[in-house]
């Protein structure tokens, strides 16, 4: 935890539509690839936006193009808002990743 702090007092990680991702350097402990997903109650001021949903993905080994299609649905849903509200709305881990498989869909075509 301490690490995500120092990380973000360096490189400001809030975006648009109430979105933060921080970033870990190495990987993930279990060397699986996981994303873990904070919903807040309400929106906070995190540096200059308000944000109310933190994403940090853990990259696992091998790394390989699952990562960059990762990265690539995690893009395609910061660009579009109405994932993100969705998300926020959701509470239980199917939901959310009922979305994630949809932006997978939409992004496959």
């Amino acid at each position: 935890m301490q690490e995500i702090i120092e990380n973000d007092k360096v490189a400001n990680h809030e975006l648009d539509n109430m979105i933060s991702i921080l970033s870990l350097n190495g990987i993930s402990a279990n060397n699986q690839t996981e994303v873990i997903i904070g919903i807040l109650s309400k929106p906070i001021l995190w540096n200059e936006k308000r944000v109310q949903l933190i994403i940090v993905p853990l990259i696992g080994e091998p790394i390989n193009s699952k990562i960059l299609n990762l990265y690539h649905e995690l893009a395609y849903m910061i660009k579009n808002p109405l994932y993100v509200k969705r998300i926020i709305r959701k509470k239980t881990y199917e939901e959310i990743i009922a979305i994630f498989e949809e932006i997978e869909t939409v992004l496959e075509r």
